[in-house]
């Protein structure tokens, strides 16, 4: 009979005495087990991004991780990839060194995926796109050393690409040196653009528009010159 009450016993998840009474070594080992599974489990829901977000929110660090993402240059991980002590080594010899910052700039992995695909990009994104190759060259000429100059040696920019990074000025736009004809094309905008001002500023003063105006100003919506007027101008 105890043989078979051991058996059962065990069956339903414990190890009992004979005296009926679970015994203590396993039930806390029992207890254990069930603890460390308990915080694995929570372990991986904050490793994801939406379990590290709600980690934060629990802790409130939300003040305190806007202020640290406002020193990157664009959104990026908190943790990053690779061994820890080798980024220390690489911080400890940017911080020997006075160098400029980095600009900020846009999160490319879009226009990554549509270069895969021999995809056109827009000028504002080859810009962003030169604005990184720009700041490692800069990096490189610094002379860094030990394993952040290491680092840096490894990166090999070709000269097309550099020549592409030279071609922007640092407000994103193309230098009229790239080709000759963008300075005509620039030259003959801005004559258009002068010709629209002054057409609308000679409509604000005629007799038929002036009634349905709302004011005699020239307005600018989505960058474009606009004269704000009352229902009924249609008629002019």
């Amino acid at each position: 009979m105890r043989n078979f009450k051991d058996n059962q016993n065990l069956t339903q998840g414990g190890v009992w005495g004979a005296n009926g009474r679970e015994n203590n070594v396993y039930r806390e080992q029992r207890n254990g087990d069930i603890s460390d599974v308990a915080a694995h489990r929570e372990q991986k829901e904050f490793t994801n991004a939406e379990g590290f977000e709600r980690l934060i929110k629990i802790l409130d660090l939300q003040g305190y991780m806007e202020r640290f993402n406002s020193f990157l240059a664009r959104p990026k991980p908190l943790f990053m990839a690779g061994g820890s002590r080798l980024h220390y080594e690489k911080i400890l010899e940017l911080s020997q060194k006075q160098f400029d910052p980095p600009s900020s700039a846009q999160n490319l992995d879009d226009a990554l995926i549509r270069l895969s695909k021999q995809a056109t990009l827009h000028v504002s994104e080859i810009f962003e796109f030169a604005k990184i190759i720009s700041y490692f060259t800069y990096l490189k000429t610094l002379k860094f050393e030990g394993k952040l100059g290491e680092w840096l040696a490894k990166i090999e920019i070709p000269q097309p690409m550099s020549k592409l990074a030279n071609s922007f000025d640092k407000k994103g736009e193309l230098k009229d040196e790239v080709d000759e004809r963008l300075g005509g094309i620039r030259d003959a905008f801005s004559a258009k653009r002068a010709q629209i001002d002054a057409d609308l500023r000679r409509l604000i003063y005629s007799k038929s528009v002036a009634p349905y105006l709302v004011d005699t100003q020239v307005h600018y919506i989505s960058s474009v010159e606009a004269l704000l007027v009352r229902g009924g101008f249609n008629h002019v």
